[in-house]
């Protein structure tokens, strides 16, 4: 059984940080840190985690975008039960 993917628990969108100017802070791409632990409780298979992963960086990417994830990705696969 699939469980949903989306929460804050489960992953987030780190943003980017400006050029600052001073060496001691230097300027940061966006990045999307998954966290594997949570992940792992919700799977029964490395074939469901593998999909859960999925999911999570489609849907964590097209928040990132502002978009639907199934404009991110076709083969994006939802919510399911």
């Amino acid at each position: 059984m699939r469980r949903r993917s989306s929460g804050c628990w489960r992953a987030r969108t780190v943003p980017a940080t400006p050029e600052s100017g001073d060496p001691a802070r230097p300027a940061t791409r966006a990045r999307i840190v998954v966290y594997r632990r949570p992940l792992m409780a919700r799977s029964e298979s490395d074939g469901e985690l593998s999909e859960l992963v999925f999911d999570v960086v489609v849907e964590e990417f097209a928040g990132f975008l502002g978009l639907d994830p199934d404009s991110v990705d076709p083969g994006y696969h939802g919510d399911i039960g």
